[in-house]
């Protein structure tokens, strides 16, 4: 029988941080997907999504130092250390399989003027309770708002001051839908989260 468990995000924070060094295989779940659409007020809107899975097998642990030993799919090695606000290390067991998922969502979308130009950012961590399994997810969301100071509406091209007061020449897609609609003055609102999990499947 095997229980799934979800193991601390500070781990999955570090363990994704170390593999992206080290070139671990992630598979893709769902390569870059790509849409465009009309907002309400038919300006467009271009949405990008992407999802990435890690299967490992832990191999090894030491406690004295809270390094974990993973083997990749393909054979890859690799060691983890999980800091001291990692709750519940002890309860992590050689033969566990750790299988990490992120996933991002990037949207991109004109609108008429409403708060000028603007950055906001915000985060959310879950974590076990003491005693209970290692588990928890961890989420990131970003919003950036620029002005629309010029459009070249023959080569596409939008230019648009941003919330640091810097321009940037942005070229539209020709599958982009609405661009005509795009005025100066309006706004342009990236809106970028992210999620990233773990879970371990513990053997009894």
């Amino acid at each position: 029988m095997q229980r799934i468990v979800p193991i601390q995000v500070v781990a999955v924070v570090a363990i994704v941080a170390t593999t992206a060094a080290a070139q671990a295989p992630w598979n893709r779940a769902a390569a870059d997907a790509r849409t465009t659409t009309l907002t309400d007020t038919d300006r467009p809107q271009v949405t990008l999504t992407e999802s990435v899975r890690l299967t490992a097998v832990v191999i090894g642990i030491d406690k004295p130092s809270r390094t974990v030993t993973l083997r990749h799919e393909d054979g890859g090695l690799e060691e983890v250390t999980a800091g001291p606000e990692v709750r519940n290390f002890d309860q992590i067991a050689v033969g566990d399989t750790v299988r990490a998922e992120y996933s991002q969502s990037t949207s991109i979308f004109a609108r008429p003027p409403q708060s000028g130009a603007s950055s906001a950012e915000g985060s959310s961590i879950s974590r076990a309770a003491p005693g209970e399994k290692p588990g928890g997810t961890a989420a990131v969301s970003q919003e950036a708002t620029g002005t629309v100071e010029d459009i070249d509406q023959n080569r596409r091209i939008v230019t648009v001051r941003g919330p640091q007061g810097r321009p940037h020449k942005i070229m539209v897609a020709p599958d982009v839908q609405g661009l005509e609609n795009v005025q100066r003055g309006d706004e342009v609102v990236l809106r970028h989260t992210a999620a990233l999990a773990i879970v371990v499947e513990h053997k009894r």
